[in-house]
């Protein structure tokens, strides 16, 4: 990209790291020497951690010299156009034209039976839908980080923190964060956090998407006559729809499994139960699981499903867990202040 460079490895592993000043390792040098999947071996140093807003990822380590090793061989290019970042906005190396065509297309999605498949695909054109006219809205973040000693079933707060966020379709950010008391500087973790999001809008393309490859399983019926929920099992394969981790500077995709809770009649996601398995075995994580719940909120008279709460636990391949949980409330439209001073 115009500022950074992104190395796979083998095993899954993507390495990020920020271009430096100069013309030799410029962005333009490097797309004009090397090309896509090319086997390299390249050194970096840490930096201190800041937010590449053009890539929309942390960074936290520079480039000090990169060295070309020879041409990639056919399986190696095959494995690099599976990766889902050459097509990240601003990516400028592009894999050969008969390589992009020839690649794997992920699994078409999986489908119950009978009355079950037909609410299924009832939900998966709502939560599209839903997905794309996601409503814009402010809301408060109240959470709190433990973590948990390898071996141990006590769990130890680390961190409160309170925060404003923002949610904008897909996207989140937070704004006036606290932790203890004392603010966050801005795209920052606490002490004794792991990094989170809510969730929201973050689950209904990669689960619904017919393109992503996920499979989803009826599994069993839950509330009352007239109340129901339908609960199905979902599994999506690695370099899916599913965004990245991040852990010690490292990027990587990994598969997805768990369960769903839709409504009946109206084939709205309710609530997610998801776990992120088969991390490389060089990767600090060894798994996440993530809990998502929505609720009905009034947004200027209008009913909407928001998220109301969010769980996730990042296991360590220590043996620790790290967790964090949130609750939402006090959700609201953007508002805001103007001054106007007549001279």
């Amino acid at each position: 990209m115009d500022q950074s460079i992104t190395v796979l490895l083998a095993d899954g592993r993507l390495i990020d790291a920020k271009l430096p000043a100069g013309a030799a390792l410029s962005a333009s040098a490097l797309a004009a020497k090397y090309g896509f999947a090319d086997q390299v071996t390249i050194e970096c140093k840490t930096i201190p951690e800041f937010w590449d807003a053009a890539a929309n990822l942390p960074r936290s380590l520079e480039l000090q010299s990169i060295r070309f090793l020879r041409k990639p061989e056919s399986k190696e290019l095959s494995r690099a156009v599976q990766s889902p970042d050459w097509r990240r906005p601003g990516n400028l190396l592009r894999p050969p034209a008969d390589a992009a065509a020839a690649a794997p297309a992920p699994p078409h999605a999986g489908v119950s039976s009978g009355r079950y498949q037909a609410l299924l695909e009832k939900a998966r054109t709502v939560n599209l839908d839903r997905a794309a006219h996601l409503p814009n809205f402010v809301a408060d973040e109240d959470a709190v980080c433990a973590t948990q000693a390898a071996g141990q079933t006590d769990w130890q707060q680390t961190a409160s923190v309170q925060s404003e966020v923002t949610f904008k379709g897909m996207n989140e950010t937070r704004q006036q964060v606290d932790s203890q008391g004392k603010p966050v500087p801005s795209q920052g973790i606490p002490v004794g956090c792991i990094g989170w999001s809510g969730g929201f809008g973050a689950f209904l393309r990669p689960l619904f998407d017919p393109k992503c490859g996920t499979t989803l399983t009826f599994s069993k019926l839950v509330g009352d006559p007239g109340k129901e929920g339908y609960v199905y099992d979902f599994s999506t394969p690695p370099e899916g729809c599913f965004p990245p981790t991040f852990a010690a500077g490292e990027r990587t995709y990994a598969a997805h499994e768990g369960s769903v809770l839709i409504d009946s009649p109206s084939g709205n996601l309710l609530s997610v139960i998801g776990r992120a398995r088969d991390f490389p075995k060089g990767y600090a994580i060894a798994g996440i699981r993530e809990t998502v719940t929505w609720d009905v909120v009034k947004l200027g008279g209008e009913a909407h499903l928001l998220p109301v709460s969010y769980e996730k636990e990042m296991s360590i391949w220590n043996g620790g867990v790290r967790r964090v949980t949130a609750v939402y409330r006090n959700h609201r439209h953007f508002e805001a202040n103007t001054s106007i001073v007549f001279q």
